[in-house]
C-alpha cells in the first residue's frame, strides 16, 4: 500500500525567493534533500547535494 502525505501552507507563508540559485556544475535529482539552513546559504546548486 502506498503512502502518500500533503502539506499544508497558511495563507500568505510562502514567499518567492529573493534571488535564484545560481547553475553551477551539478543539479539535484530524483530523491535528493537538503536542510532548510543549506538551502536558504546557497550560493549555487552545489551547495544544496
Amino acid at each position: 500500500m502506498l503512502k502518500t502525505s500533503m502539506i499544508v501552507f497558511e495563507s500568505e507563508s510562502v514567499s518567492a525567493l529573493a534571488d535564484p540559485i545560481s547553475l553551477a556544475t551539478r543539479v539535484p535529482y530524483g530523491l535528493r534533500y537538503t536542510d532548510l539552513e543549506s538551502f536558504r546559504m546557497a550560493e549555487t546548486t552545489d551547495d544544496i547535494l
